[in-house]
């Protein structure tokens, strides 16, 4: 064997084909199948527009504080700040989009 432990056996590829062929082509996918369960309700527009005011009145705010005023998980806030756009810089959550002149500054650097 040539590509050791990291490939796929004999009998699980003959299998994959074997499925691939009696399958018709449209129904054949690699994406994820649509789950049962209830969806996530800590990340919900009530409590991003909240966490958005509380990011830009306080931008030195940290994760865990975050969570702890939206009575969320810090898992959940990542989550909402994620959504937002926001990334932490130098200690501080700054929105991830460029204006028009700091796209031109930084085609002039």
């Amino acid at each position: 064997m040539s590509f050791g432990d990291n490939t796929l056996d004999y009998s699980n590829v003959c299998r994959w084909v074997r499925r691939l062929k009696d399958e018709k082509v449209e129904t054949v996918s690699v994406a994820d199948k649509p789950r049962s369960g209830r969806p996530s309700a800590s990340v919900n527009p009530a409590n991003k527009t909240k966490a958005d005011a509380l990011i830009r009145e306080g931008r030195r705010l940290t994760l865990d504080e975050l969570a702890e005023n939206l009575e969320v998980s810090h898992g959940s806030a990542y989550n909402i700040v994620e959504s937002l756009g926001f990334s932490k810089v130098c200690a501080r959550w700054v929105p991830r989009e460029l204006t028009t002149e700091r796209k031109t500054d930084k085609g002039n650097a």
